[in-house]
């Protein structure tokens, strides 16, 4: 019995010391690593400071008023109702659309302004304050409900007034701060503006003058996207900024919220991170490291391309890199690096219903004046016509009804719910 117990003490010793050792070790490593990733944090601030500006005539000073005109009383989700056509107009809709009537003035005056730059104190990383966009988003389905009432009541000019106002009040918030939630509400933004303008091409809503308003504002829209990739190294920037400032002796995992702080999870922790030597802040600068060259990688392979042209280049690049097989060897990798290939998707859907709109544009102008839809698709630009997907015409289908476009989207597959389609009647 005796030895037995020995046996099992000397074990537990063994298993203690082993893990004072591992933490021993850890910690010195930690070190060294923190030192190192405070290098990093001083260039990622090179790279936020780009963005820090608040320059004059600032659109974000009338958009600030629209977050706070909404967020005064609750949203009617009547409106949501009526953009996805889930409901006609009502007297209770066109209450819910005339409920915030400074909103489209707030909007429009921060849309004539030179510039728009979202104020985030970038300093403080991924723990900075940022706006209420959810306030936008909802501003942006009244605008675009107002777009789709005023079409109904074929009042053609203040129609057209709401869709470009949408459009370009999208357009400002997606340039005005490069961060990824930024990114993200603005290309929902821009999905509740092109929902109501395919219904009223699909309609023939719209007369030929009206029409050469929107070819206008679409044909640069795509363009003056900024490139996703912009995001990814500013929310890369952001974490390595508020790693940095992490004191070594706080669980890098605990502060991220994916551990609780104790002693048992801190030494899974160090566990988990054996191939940095059991440190998990040596294991996060190997990840920092990493996006690093994927990025710069990724920007190089983009060089000279604009629009979906540069963000497909971006996507295949970061998928060259095998971020998967590295995430599988780096937990922290696998933890705050977002889910791109999601948002590439997100807003090459976005870009490509863009040009599939403007194609529609095209095509309604062209039958306005001509008495009917083109046989094919070659009597217009190329950079319209093609799907960025398949790098081909946009499949291009004429029946008795009307015509319709179609697109297999991201996936590049037909019969999924990534397809695109916009049918234009004829009327």
């Amino acid at each position: 019995m005796k030895k037995t117990l020995r046996t099992i003490g000397v074990f537990a010793l063994c298993i203690i010391g082993a893990c004072i050792i591992i933490f021993i070790i850890g910690w010195i490593v930690d070190l060294g690593a923190q030192q190192q990733i405070k290098k990093e944090s001083e260039k990622s601030l090179i790279l936020i400071k780009k963005y820090m500006n608040e320059p004059a005539n600032n659109a974000w000073d009338y958009y600030k008023h629209v977050i706070e005109d909404m967020k005064s009383r609750k949203f009617d989700f009547a409106v949501t109702q009526y953009i996805e056509q889930e409901i006609e107009l009502s007297p209770e809709v066109e209450v819910a659309l005339a409920a915030y009537p400074d909103v489209v003035e707030f909007v429009r005056q921060g849309n004539m302004q030179p510039n728009c730059r979202i104020p985030i104190d970038y300093e403080e990383g991924a723990l900075a304050k940022l706006p209420e966009y959810i306030h936008l988003s909802s501003a942006a389905k009244l605008i675009s409900g107002q777009a789709l009432a005023a079409l109904e009541q074929n009042a053609l000019d203040r129609a057209l007034d709401r869709h470009i106002l949408g459009l370009l009040f999208a357009k400002r918030i997606l340039n005005g701060s490069p961060i990824l939630i930024n990114y993200m509400v603005s290309l929902v933004m821009i999905g509740v503006q092109l929902r109501t303008l395919e219904i009223a091409l699909a309609h023939d809503a719209y007369e030929t003058d009206n029409l050469e308003s929107l070819e206008a504002i679409l044909a640069l829209y795509e363009k003056d996207m900024p490139s996703l990739l912009t995001s990814l190294e500013l929310e890369q920037a952001s974490m390595t900024v508020t790693v940095a400032r992490w004191p070594v002796g706080n669980p890098l995992f605990t502060n991220i919220g994916v551990l609780q702080n104790n002693v048992f999870e801190n030494f899974a922790e160090r566990l988990i991170c054996w191939r940095s030597v059991f440190s998990p802040r040596n294991s996060m600068l190997k990840a920092i490291r990493y996006s690093n060259t994927m990025f710069a990688s990724a920007r190089q392979s983009a060089a000279g391309k604009q629009g979906i042209d540069e963000d497909l280049a971006v996507l295949a690049a970061l998928e060259k890199s095998d971020p998967d097989d590295y995430a599988r060897k780096n937990i922290s990798f696998a933890l705050y690096m977002p889910n791109f290939r999601g948002m590439f998707a997100r807003k090459l859907k976005q870009q490509a219903r863009i040009r599939m709109v403007l194609c529609a544009v095209l095509l309604r102008i062209h039958a306005h004046r001509f008495g009917n839809f083109p046989e094919i698709l070659d009597a217009f630009d190329p950079a319209v016509t093609c799907d960025p997907f398949t790098n081909e015409t946009w499949e291009y289908v004429i029946q008795d009804r009307g015509i319709t476009l179609q697109s297999p989207g991201f996936d590049r597959n037909y019969g999924t719910d990534d397809d695109l389609e916009l049918i234009l009647h004829r009327e």
